[in-house]
């Protein structure tokens, strides 16, 4: 091997030593960086269901009162909506339609998934307040799994 053979060879091995370091701390920094929006994106997903959680409890227990005063106004339980058209509904209010998708089409809570009416008597309240906490804890073992 010539001189000339062996001045290239060191030049360039030379030059892959010295860009290795810059190369590496590239990678590092976009791996960081695609890091950092992923957990961003999940932060910001985390509190958004954090929030819709809240509004369906928030919803509930406001459907569950304008219910219960409506018995004690009308003093009669047993009545329908085609007695009495002032039966408090939940069906028709914002909360319950963002809760009605996530409600599970099996179990306690399936009928309500389609339910024309929904009135948040008691039975209605503990039933959507335990599908409001399986749906919370889907979201944490979601989340820790990530």
């Amino acid at each position: 091997m010539d001189v000339a053979w062996i001045g290239a060879i060191s030049a360039l091995g030379g030059a892959l030593v010295g860009a290795a370091p810059a190369t590496i701390t590239a990678l590092v920094q976009r791996n960081n960086a695609r890091d950092q929006r992923a957990h961003e994106v999940a932060m910001k997903l985390r509190d958004s269901r954090d929030e819709l959680a809240k509004e369906w409890h928030q919803g509930l227990a406001e459907s569950h009162s304008a219910y219960h005063q409506w018995i004690v106004r009308s003093n009669r339980a047993d009545q329908d909506e085609f007695v009495n058209p002032d039966i408090p509904d939940a069906a028709s209010t914002a909360w319950f339609g963002k809760l009605r998708p996530y409600i599970s089409e099996t179990g306690a809570a399936a009928d309500l998934r389609y339910a024309e009416s929904v009135y948040c008597d008691q039975r209605v309240v503990v039933t959507l307040s335990l599908e409001i906490g399986r749906i919370e804890q889907e979201w944490l073992a979601e989340a820790t799994n990530d």
